[in-house]
């Protein structure tokens, strides 16, 4: 399955190749776990505690930061998968949404 897992970097040179090559397996065999069969888009954001406590101010008005934020674009129940037809049409890839992960 062909998923697409875009993953920035950003802070105190988070830029680590091992890093986003791990973070990118963890989440493809999350998805193969759950039986996710359709190809999907997630995002991901890898900062520091000033990033993400930022990011938490923002989104949910709390401020303090946090290890991880995730921002899911469907409510899905446990178990329940992600349609077909919530594909980006013009990518065919299903966006699952966003994720924001603190390295401190």
């Amino acid at each position: 399955m062909k998923h697409r897992i875009v993953i920035r970097c950003e802070g105190r040179s988070l830029r680590d190749f091992a890093l986003k090559q791990q973070i990118s397996k963890c989440i493809t065999a999350a998805l193969a776990h759950q039986g996710v069969n359709t190809p999907c888009e997630i995002n991901v954001l890898v900062t520091d505690d000033e990033g993400i406590h930022q990011i938490n101010l923002d989104m949910r008005n709390v401020d303090r930061p946090t290890d991880v934020l995730s921002f899911p674009e469907f409510d899905l129940k446990p178990e329940e998968l992600p349609a077909a037809e919530d594909a980006d049409p013009g990518t065919g890839l299903i966006p699952l949404g966003d994720m924001v992960l603190s390295m401190e």
